[in-house]
């Protein structure tokens, strides 16, 4: 529990229940095999049409000056808000040297990416235009985020505005029928997180912490083919995951595999993602 095992934090010891089930709480101190592969799940899933189409409707339109991405990873999001012409500088922050160095080698002329955490970030008071946590606050512990937002209050410029993005896995779905079996892999992955419905209550928690909340919005995404973050991440790993339970042998566990395989190869696959986002804007006054 050294100063590695956190993710956006800087409270290690309690965290340590979710370092057994979420890679990137405890990212910082991940091996390269694991961060390499977590980078390209990051590339992968940012690069998805319908991906870029959310952050297109959600987020780009309503970005300009200097913005703050907590949990840049490999800087896919950031490059992007970067590109804006609205824009003029965009910091990444992130607790993982591995996936910084990979957003600096693709790093542009307005990208700056530092290391840090949610809950002290390295950034001057009311320095910043928006802020944005893309898939990242699931990420950080609940215990955590309070602490989090006052940061981000501190940071924003008044009616600067804090944007979320993230999983809604109470909207998540994989079946194609009422008892599929391979609902229950799925089911391993998602019981990885103890509330599916956390997501939901974030609007009165930022309410409480002193920011004017928007309505909270949920925005789905069809995975069908086999390079998908549906597909890899979540029935792939949801598999791994039923297996490392050890409930069933390795028959049953290539049996899953090769009936997601086939359902893709049949174009039968769908996995269902719901997001959730809300706005949350500084006081102006």
């Amino acid at each position: 529990s050294g100063p590695g095992a956190r993710w956006l934090c800087q409270r290690p010891k309690q965290i340590l229940r979710h370092t057994m089930s979420d890679p990137y709480s405890s990212i910082a101190a991940q091996p390269s095999e694991v961060t390499d592969k977590l980078a390209g799940v990051l590339e992968m899933r940012a690069a998805q049409t319908e991906q870029t189409h959310l952050r297109d409707h959600l987020l780009m339109q309503k970005l300009h000056g200097s913005v703050l991405e907590i949990g840049a990873g490999t800087g896919a999001i950031t490059r992007a808000i970067a590109a804006l012409t609205s824009v003029t500088k965009v910091t990444g922050l992130d607790p993982s040297a591995a996936f910084l160095d990979a957003a600096r080698a693709n790093a542009g002329p307005k990208e700056i990416y530092v290391e840090g955490y949610s809950t002290s970030l390295p950034v001057a008071d009311a320095s910043a235009d928006a802020v944005v946590l893309w898939t990242t606050l699931s990420h950080i512990p609940v215990e955590q985020h309070a602490e989090s937002y006052a940061e981000i209050l501190r940071v924003l410029k008044p009616g600067g505005v804090l944007h979320v993005f993230d999983n809604d896995l109470g909207s998540w779905e994989g079946r194609l029928h009422e008892r599929d079996p391979l609902d229950v892999p799925v089911r391993a992955f998602l019981d990885l997180n103890a509330d599916h419905l956390a997501l939901r209550k974030i609007p009165v928690a930022l309410a409480a912490s002193g920011f004017e909340v928007g309505p909270y919005t949920v925005h789905t995404v069809v995975d069908e083919a086999e390079d998908t973050y549906g597909y890899q991440f979540i029935m792939l790993r949801g598999i791994d995951s039923f297996a490392d339970k050890g409930i069933v042998g390795q028959p049953m566990i290539e049996a899953m595999k090769a009936e997601a395989a086939r359902r893709v190869a049949a174009g039968e696959f769908r996995m269902v993602l719901g997001y959730g986002y809300v706005a949350a804007q500084k006081p102006s006054g």
